[in-house]
Formats: structure tokens, sequence, C-alpha cells
């Protein structure tokens, strides 16, 4: 009979497993965040071409001043870091949870297959989101249906897109709307958010 000590010992080991899967998904999502898919547009430009241009200024900075403001620049890295960190933990777990909302809700008329305990199947290898817009909606996905699907038929394209109509975008509020495509190549449903008064809604 296993003794307390062995029980303390899985449970601390299941915890520091816990808690490096925990690490690496934040360090994941922040690079991916930070430096990459954060599409936000501030003044004109993507918050991730900001982050860049923040990032470089900061060593600019730090190479003319040379010793002279060391603690300026570690704490200018220190709060950009501290505030894209933050960012990455509260963003990329919403969209997340969106898109995993996004897969059940179409799952009929898509046909997305269930995980189970044996296969995986990632929200996101179903519902391919490529932008993200104000709020945490999304501005561009690709679906992925099964060819069983029951909008898996041309005619019948209108039945995931009528599911796809009453997702919220950032120009939702503003009578904004999504238009649709079919991706010859993947033959997957493309959907693009935009304004109201947009020529192609």
């Amino acid at each position: 009979m296993p003794t307390r000590s062995k029980f303390g010992a899985r449970a601390g080991a299941a915890a520091k497993a816990k808690a490096k899967a925990k690490g690496t998904e934040v360090l994941r999502d922040w690079l991916a965040l930070t430096w990459f898919t954060d599409s936000t547009p501030i003044l004109g430009l993507r918050r991730s071409v900001w982050n860049w241009l923040l990032l470089v200024g900061t060593a600019v900075i730090g190479y003319l001043a040379g010793a002279a403001v060391p603690l300026l620049i570690a704490g200018l890295l220190f709060v950009g870091g501290a505030v894209t960190v933050g960012r990455a933990m509260r963003v990329m777990p919403a969209r997340r949870r969106f898109v995993e909302c996004l897969v059940e809700d179409t799952r009929q008329v898509a046909g997305h297959p269930r995980s189970t305990t044996a296969v995986q199947v990632p929200a996101s290898s179903r519902i391919k989101v490529s932008r993200w817009g104000a709020k945490n909606r999304p501005l561009v996905m690709d679906v992925t249906f099964a060819k069983t699907a029951p909008a898996a038929p041309p005619l019948a394209r209108g039945l995931l897109e009528k599911a796809l109509d009453q997702v919220p975008n950032p120009y939702t509020e503003t009578g904004g709307g999504w238009v649709f495509s079919t991706n010859p190549k993947t033959g997957q449903l493309h959907a693009e958010a935009v304004p109201a008064g947009d020529e192609r809604g």
C-alpha cells in the first residue's frame, strides 16, 4: 500500500508538471500575441508592429546611452514585459474559449468531430481565426467542415453561413456583417467581417 510520503511525492510531481505546462502555455501565448498575431490596430498599425518598434527603440536608446541609464532601460523592459505578458494571459485564453464555443455552435451544421480520449481535435483545426479585432472578436476566419456535413453541398452552404452570421464581429454594433467565399484550394468556408456600407456586404 502506498505510503503518505509516496502520495505526497506524486501530488508534488503533478503540481510541478501542471505549473510547467502553464508556464509553457503563457510563454507560447506571449510570443505569439506580442510579436506576431496581435492585429489590433493602433494609429493605423498592428499592435504587434508597435511592440517591435518599441523594442527596437528601447534597444537604440540603451545603445546610445551606454551605461548612463541602465536602470531606466531595465525598467522599460520590465514594464513592457509585464504589460505584454498580462495582456497575453488575458487575451489568448479568451480567444481560445471563443473559438471553442464557435465550434460547438456550428458542430451540427459543419459536422465538426468531437474529441475523444484517444484522439484530440483542437478547435483551431476546425475554425482558424487569422485576424482578430476589438473586444476579441474575429475579423477573418476559415471554417473546415466535414464532407458529410449538412452544409457540405455547395447549394447548402448557406446553412453554415447563416450560423456564422450570428457571430459578433468588430463591426456588429455599427451595422456591419460577414462576407463569405469558398477557398478553391482547401474547400474551407472563408468569412471576413466588413463594416456597414461595404459593397461586398
